[in-house]
Formats: C-alpha cells, structure tokens, sequence
C-alpha cells in the first residue's frame, strides 16, 4: 500500500535525521575537547617560554589578566561564603603545579593549564 510506503519513508528519514544530528553533536563535542586541547597545550608552551609569537603574546596577555582577575573573584567569593576551608567538600581539589582549585570535571587546570588526570 502507498500509504504505507510513505508512513515507512517518513519514519525512516525521522530516525536518519535524528542519528545525523546526534553525530554532528558528537563531533562537536570532540572537536571542542580537541580545541580546548590545544589550547592548553599553548598555554603551557607558552607558561613554560617555550612559545614566543608576536600575536600570541598579546592573546596570552589577555589570558593571564583574566586567570589573575579569576583568581581574585573566586577568592573574594569564597571569603564571602566563609568557605575557604570545604574546597574538598565542595567536590574540588588543587593543581599539583600551581596549586590553584580545580574542579571535579576539570581535566586541566584553569589556571596554568596543567593537566590534572590522565
């Protein structure tokens, strides 16, 4: 039956564009892994003097400023909350280079860009 044929198609082209788009997630999530990566790959290049470029200086100038103004909210939040000692309790831990808090998720560190589990 036509009808049939056309509910079947229908149903089927429902189940190929919900698989594609469940792809194109998948690949953005991976390829955002891979650019944040990167980044801290960069990151640490450029912590350790390894990296010097004119146009990455500037961009790294930026990065440290807004690691440091970071740093500086989270701790007046904390001195706020009175919270300075339940980093732990809240599911945090520190980088073994820098020492700055982490959180539970974080592969790497906010901070210096250290990797923080393998």
């Amino acid at each position: 039956m036509p009808i049939w044929d056309d509910i079947r198609r229908g149903a089927q082209s429902v189940v190929d564009v919900a698989r594609l788009k469940a792809q194109v997630r998948q690949l953005e999530a991976t390829l955002g892994d891979r650019i944040y990566d990167l980044g801290t790959q960069v990151l640490e290049l450029h912590r350790r003097n390894e990296l010097h470029h004119y146009e990455l200086d500037q961009v790294f100038v930026v990065i440290q400023g807004l690691q440091r103004e970071l740093r500086e909210r989270e701790s007046e939040l904390e001195q706020i909350l009175g919270r300075e000692g339940q980093t732990a309790a809240r599911g945090r831990a520190a980088c073994p280079d820098c020492g700055a808090a982490a959180g539970a998720e974080d592969r790497f560190c906010r901070t210096c860009g250290a990797a923080l589990r393998g």
